[in-house]
Formats: structure tokens, sequence, C-alpha cells
């Protein structure tokens, strides 16, 4: 039997070498950045993932003002939560800055994948929890993204693509993981959430070990209603100050503006304080003590 070669003509050959010489040297630029923190696995469609290959890190920048706060308030003996995990992006780097980090994340592929990069990048002081946190215990529909985030997805969301996954009370799941938080004996010092609008769910059902533990918290905010509903029920538990991680162009609309704006000018990134929600996406951090 006759089996017909293949050929590829010689433009097409040099695009192809083209891209591998590219995607070679930014994985390799990549490498070094991480160097600190081990092999890290990402989906390369995703738009986390297209950061790590292209930078070493999502969100690299806010990690370093992350860090810095956290150095600054004396949380290294400390736990950490990291709700909506992800592939562990933030969970590797916690993982060296407290005693231990709780990873939850409820897709189960991301989990997965999760769970790979914490042997990966081999941290022992994080425990992964494949479970979404809410109010109370239910099963609940997860709305998946399809838009370039293959990673990402909601409960807040109504979608097409959806599947049924668990979410648990914070409270009560945080008594069955480690009886210690329950009883005092180790205190949870961070909390990050990111979980596209469900954020107000989240604190709801973690209201006594916010009450008990006064975490800084840290949570993702695109959105006035959503971030406004989220801070008013933190506010209930006794958290007055809040803070941005602003970057240079955030105000304003559109992409295009945004990095015509920081290619005129540097790329800033810091902290300032607020008194209210903002209206433009931010990562914005809350505290029951000032962080100056």
């Amino acid at each position: 039997m006759a089996i017909d070669g293949v050929t590829i003509e010689r433009s097409h050959y040099v695009v192809e070498r083209v891209r591998e010489f590219v995607v070679k040297t930014l994985v390799r630029h990549a490498a070094k950045r991480r160097a600190d923190f081990g092999k890290f696995a990402v989906i390369p469609t995703d738009f986390v993932g297209m950061n790590v290959i292209a930078n070493g890190f999502y969100e690299r920048h806010e990690l370093t003002i992350l860090r810095r706060l956290i150095e600054s308030q004396g949380l290294s003996n400390t736990t950490a939560l990291d709700i909506g995990a992800n592939i562990g992006n933030h969970a590797v780097v916690f993982s060296k800055l407290f005693r231990d980090v709780i990873a939850f994340e409820p897709n189960p592929s991301v989990a997965a994948l999760l769970e790979a990069n914490i042997v990966l990048s081999n941290c022992r002081n994080v425990k992964v929890q494949r479970v979404g946190l809410g109010p109370e215990d239910a099963v609940l529909p997860f709305t998946q993204d399809s838009e370039g985030n293959d990673g990402h997805g909601s409960f807040a969301i109504k979608g097409a693509s959806t599947i049924d996954l668990q979410v648990k009370n914070g409270d009560n799941l945080l008594r069955e993981i480690d009886p210690e938080i329950a009883n005092g004996r180790r205190r949870i010092g961070f909390v990050k959430c990111d979980v596209e609008g469900f954020e107000a769910s989240v604190f709801k059902g973690l209201k006594q070990t916010l009450t008990d533990h006064s975490p800084i918290i840290v949570f993702e905010s695109d959105q006035t209603g959503p971030g406004a509903e989220a801070y008013g029920v933190l506010q209930q538990y006794g958290y007055r100050h809040l803070y941005a991680i602003r970057e240079t162009g955030d105000t304003i609309d559109g992409r295009l503006g945004r990095e015509l704006k920081r290619l005129r000018s540097n790329y800033n990134f810091w902290l300032e304080p607020l008194d209210g929600i903002p209206a433009f996406w931010s990562n914005v951090i809350a505290a029951k003590h000032s962080l100056d």
C-alpha cells in the first residue's frame, strides 16, 4: 500500500520555525523568572496560561504588591486561603509566604492541574480542596468560560456550558479540615478570593471565620454591583478599610486606550486607599485595620 508523503511549502515551514523559536524563547524566559518556584503546567489556550508562558506568572506585578503587603503585616506564621485557586498561580507563591495554604478549586479539570502544580513546585504546605465555597452546602450549576479563558468559570454567571459542582459552607468545611483553625490555635491571616462575581456568597459562608480571625482579604472586583455587594457583607463583619491595587490607565475605557497610555509612560502599580468599590476593574483589599 502506497502512503503519500507530506510536503510543507517553504513559506509555511519558515512560519512554523519562527513560531517554534518565539515559543521556546518565551518559555526559557518564563522558566528563569520561575526559577525559585519549580516547574508549572498550564492550559496554553487560557489567559492565565498565556501570561505564565509569556511572563513567568499571571498578575506578576500584583503578586509583588501582595508579597510586600504580606511581609509588612507580619503574616508569615499564619494560614492563607486561596478561594478560586485556578491552576495554582497564586497558591504556589503564597506557599513561600505563609505557614500553610488551603486552596479551593471546584472545577475538576482545573483542580487536577492545580494538584499537579503543587507537586511540580514542591509545595508541601498547600492543601487542595476540590470544592467551591458558599453560604450553604449545595450542588450548583457552574458555567465554564469558553471565551479564551478555559480555566475560568463561575457559579454567579448563567451560560450554556454548565456542569453541576459541589459548594460547601466555608465555616463548617474549615472546622472539618483543621480543628486548630476552629479553636483558634492556628490563625487565618490572609484570604484571596477570585470567584467571578460569587464573592458575596463566599463571604456569607465564612462569617464566623472572618469575624474570629480578621484576615486581610483581596478579591477581584470587575463590576460595581457584585463588588459593592461583597464589600457590603464584609462591612457587616467589621471591615472598614478598603484599598485597590491600581495600575497605569486602569480608569480608561477600552483596552486599546489603556495600552496606549501605558506605552506613552511608565507602567506603574501601587496600593491606593478607597472610600468605596471603584467603577473600574481592580483587585481590591479589605481590612479591619489601616494598612498604612
